[in-house]
Protein backbone atom coordinates (compact mmCIF):
# COMPACT_ATOMS: atom_id res chain seq x y z
CA UNK A 1 0.00 0.00 0.00
CA UNK A 2 2.80 2.26 1.14
CA UNK A 3 4.51 1.75 -2.39
CA UNK A 4 1.50 2.05 -4.27
CA UNK A 5 1.02 5.90 -2.80
CA UNK A 6 4.29 6.16 -3.53
CA UNK A 7 3.93 5.50 -6.93
CA UNK A 8 0.95 7.89 -6.98
CA UNK A 9 3.28 10.23 -5.43
CA UNK A 10 5.96 10.29 -7.91
CA UNK A 11 3.91 10.45 -10.92
CA UNK A 12 2.08 13.62 -9.36
CA UNK A 13 4.96 14.88 -9.01
CA UNK A 14 6.84 14.07 -12.62
CA UNK A 15 3.19 15.04 -14.04
CA UNK A 16 4.02 18.05 -12.34
CA UNK A 17 7.32 18.69 -13.89
CA UNK A 18 6.40 18.09 -17.25
CA UNK A 19 3.63 20.87 -17.04
CA UNK A 20 6.00 23.03 -15.89
CA UNK A 21 8.64 22.38 -18.50
CA UNK A 22 6.06 22.88 -21.03
CA UNK A 23 4.60 25.86 -20.19
CA UNK A 24 7.83 27.44 -19.25
CA UNK A 25 8.61 26.70 -22.77
CA UNK A 26 5.58 27.87 -24.35
CA UNK A 27 6.03 31.66 -21.66
CA UNK A 28 10.02 31.16 -23.65
CA UNK A 29 8.33 30.79 -27.03
CA UNK A 30 5.98 33.91 -26.54
CA UNK A 31 8.97 35.90 -24.91
CA UNK A 32 10.85 35.40 -27.84
CA UNK A 33 8.17 36.33 -29.93
CA UNK A 34 7.51 39.35 -28.38
CA UNK A 35 11.07 40.33 -28.98
CA UNK A 36 11.18 39.43 -32.37
CA UNK A 37 7.95 41.39 -32.66
CA UNK A 38 9.42 44.49 -31.09
CA UNK A 39 12.71 44.66 -32.75
CA UNK A 40 10.35 44.01 -36.51
CA UNK A 41 8.74 47.56 -34.96
CA UNK A 42 12.23 49.43 -34.11
CA UNK A 43 13.97 48.45 -37.31
CA UNK A 44 10.82 49.64 -38.98
CA UNK A 45 10.51 52.88 -37.08
CA UNK A 46 14.87 53.38 -37.66
CA UNK A 47 14.02 53.16 -41.73
CA UNK A 48 10.89 54.99 -41.24
CA UNK A 49 13.02 57.86 -39.36
CA UNK A 50 16.13 57.59 -42.29
CA UNK A 51 12.94 58.15 -44.96
CA UNK A 52 11.69 61.02 -43.43
CA UNK A 53 15.39 62.69 -42.97
CA UNK A 54 16.28 62.12 -46.45
CA UNK A 55 12.56 63.45 -47.71
CA UNK A 56 13.34 66.31 -45.10
CA UNK A 57 16.87 67.07 -46.93
CA UNK A 58 15.29 66.94 -50.59
CA UNK A 59 12.40 69.32 -49.73
CA UNK A 60 14.95 71.62 -48.36
CA UNK A 61 16.88 71.09 -51.46
CA UNK A 62 13.86 71.97 -53.62
CA UNK A 63 13.18 74.94 -51.76
CA UNK A 64 16.78 76.29 -52.09
CA UNK A 65 16.52 75.62 -55.78
CA UNK A 66 13.77 77.89 -56.01
CA UNK A 67 14.93 80.25 -53.84
CA UNK A 68 17.99 80.61 -56.41
CA UNK A 69 15.37 81.19 -59.31
CA UNK A 70 13.46 83.77 -57.20
CA UNK A 71 16.69 85.69 -57.15
CA UNK A 72 18.25 85.64 -60.37
CA UNK A 73 14.60 87.28 -61.75
CA UNK A 74 15.08 89.99 -58.99
CA UNK A 75 18.48 90.37 -60.06
CA UNK A 76 17.56 90.57 -63.77
CA UNK A 77 20.44 93.13 -65.67
CA UNK A 78 20.65 93.92 -69.54
CA UNK A 79 23.13 91.90 -69.85
CA UNK A 80 21.83 88.91 -70.32
CA UNK A 81 18.75 90.20 -72.52
CA UNK A 82 20.14 88.28 -75.15
CA UNK A 83 20.81 84.83 -73.27
CA UNK A 84 18.71 81.96 -73.63
CA UNK A 85 16.26 81.75 -70.88
CA UNK A 86 16.05 78.19 -69.34
CA UNK A 87 13.02 77.61 -66.37
CA UNK A 88 13.67 75.42 -63.78
CA UNK A 89 13.02 71.90 -63.73
CA UNK A 90 12.54 70.40 -60.40
CA UNK A 91 13.05 66.97 -60.09
CA UNK A 92 10.85 66.08 -56.83
CA UNK A 93 9.72 62.30 -56.56
CA UNK A 94 9.75 60.28 -53.50
CA UNK A 95 9.61 56.59 -53.87
CA UNK A 96 8.49 56.70 -50.13
CA UNK A 97 8.36 52.90 -49.63
CA UNK A 98 8.24 52.79 -46.35
CA UNK A 99 5.42 55.23 -45.78
CA UNK A 100 3.52 52.78 -48.11
CA UNK A 101 4.77 49.64 -46.38
CA UNK A 102 3.21 51.60 -43.48
CA UNK A 103 -0.33 51.68 -44.81
CA UNK A 104 -0.44 47.83 -44.98
CA UNK A 105 0.95 47.06 -41.64
CA UNK A 106 -0.86 47.56 -38.32
CA UNK A 107 2.50 48.81 -36.68
CA UNK A 108 1.76 52.71 -36.78
CA UNK A 109 -1.90 52.37 -36.09
CA UNK A 110 -0.85 49.93 -32.73
CA UNK A 111 1.47 52.38 -31.53
CA UNK A 112 -1.09 55.35 -32.06
CA UNK A 113 -4.27 56.17 -34.39
CA UNK A 114 -2.34 59.69 -34.21
CA UNK A 115 0.51 58.48 -35.68
CA UNK A 116 -1.72 56.32 -38.55
CA UNK A 117 -3.66 59.61 -39.48
CA UNK A 118 -0.95 61.81 -39.83
CA UNK A 119 1.13 58.72 -41.83
CA UNK A 120 -1.81 59.12 -44.36
CA UNK A 121 -1.83 63.36 -44.29
CA UNK A 122 1.65 63.76 -44.79
CA UNK A 123 1.88 61.09 -47.64
CA UNK A 124 -0.58 63.23 -49.44
CA UNK A 125 1.31 66.63 -48.73
CA UNK A 126 4.04 64.61 -50.14
CA UNK A 127 2.23 63.43 -53.18
CA UNK A 128 0.25 66.71 -53.85
CA UNK A 129 3.86 68.40 -53.80
CA UNK A 130 4.54 66.03 -56.48
CA UNK A 131 1.73 67.05 -58.31
CA UNK A 132 2.44 70.71 -58.35
CA UNK A 133 6.17 70.32 -59.30
CA UNK A 134 4.96 67.89 -62.60
CA UNK A 135 2.31 71.04 -63.08
CA UNK A 136 5.17 73.98 -62.57
CA UNK A 137 7.32 71.74 -64.61
CA UNK A 138 5.17 71.29 -67.80
CA UNK A 139 4.06 74.59 -67.81
CA UNK A 140 7.69 75.66 -67.73
CA UNK A 141 8.44 74.00 -70.80
CA UNK A 142 5.57 74.72 -72.87
CA UNK A 143 5.25 78.46 -71.95
CA UNK A 144 9.21 79.27 -72.00
CA UNK A 145 11.45 76.93 -73.19
CA UNK A 146 12.81 78.68 -76.34
CA UNK A 147 13.06 82.43 -75.23
CA UNK A 148 15.45 84.29 -74.09
CA UNK A 149 15.93 86.56 -71.02
CA UNK A 150 14.77 89.90 -73.21
CA UNK A 151 11.21 88.20 -73.99
CA UNK A 152 10.46 88.08 -70.42
CA UNK A 153 11.96 91.21 -69.12
CA UNK A 154 10.82 95.31 -70.87
CA UNK A 155 12.87 97.75 -71.46
CA UNK A 156 13.20 98.85 -67.56
CA UNK A 157 14.40 95.12 -66.65
CA UNK A 158 10.70 94.26 -65.33
CA UNK A 159 9.17 91.02 -66.03
CA UNK A 160 6.60 91.02 -67.84
CA UNK A 161 2.60 90.74 -67.54
CA UNK A 162 2.62 87.80 -69.44
CA UNK A 163 5.64 85.88 -67.75
CA UNK A 164 4.64 87.23 -64.25
CA UNK A 165 2.88 84.03 -63.41
CA UNK A 166 6.14 82.53 -63.48
CA UNK A 167 7.80 84.27 -60.98
CA UNK A 168 4.20 83.70 -59.09
CA UNK A 169 4.15 80.10 -59.46
CA UNK A 170 7.99 80.10 -58.38
CA UNK A 171 6.85 81.60 -54.58
CA UNK A 172 3.85 79.53 -54.20
CA UNK A 173 5.68 76.46 -54.83
CA UNK A 174 8.59 77.90 -52.34
CA UNK A 175 6.07 78.35 -49.48
CA UNK A 176 4.48 74.74 -50.25
CA UNK A 177 7.74 73.40 -49.49
CA UNK A 178 8.65 75.17 -46.69
CA UNK A 179 5.78 74.69 -44.93
CA UNK A 180 5.68 70.56 -45.77
CA UNK A 181 9.24 70.98 -44.70
CA UNK A 182 8.51 72.19 -41.68
CA UNK A 183 6.09 69.95 -40.77
CA UNK A 184 8.37 66.90 -41.62
CA UNK A 185 11.19 68.86 -39.23
CA UNK A 186 9.19 69.57 -36.35
CA UNK A 187 6.89 67.77 -35.86
CA UNK A 188 6.99 64.18 -37.75
CA UNK A 189 10.78 63.99 -37.39
CA UNK A 190 11.01 64.85 -33.48
CA UNK A 191 7.57 61.83 -32.98
CA UNK A 192 9.18 59.04 -35.09
CA UNK A 193 13.04 60.35 -32.94
CA UNK A 194 10.87 60.05 -29.73
CA UNK A 195 8.90 56.46 -30.92
CA UNK A 196 12.48 54.81 -31.41
CA UNK A 197 13.77 56.30 -28.18
CA UNK A 198 10.96 54.54 -26.22
CA UNK A 199 11.84 51.00 -27.51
Amino acid sequence: MKKNKLSVGRFLFELFIVFIGVYGAFELNNLQQRNREQKIKENYFISFGAELEQLTGSIRSTERALSREIKELEQYSDTLRSQPFYPLTISFKESLLITQAGFNSDVFVQLSRDLASSLTGGYDFVKSLEEKTARFNMLGQSKLLGLTWGDLFDNRGVLKTEYQWYQRELNILKANFNRVGNMMKNDAQPFVDQVIANF
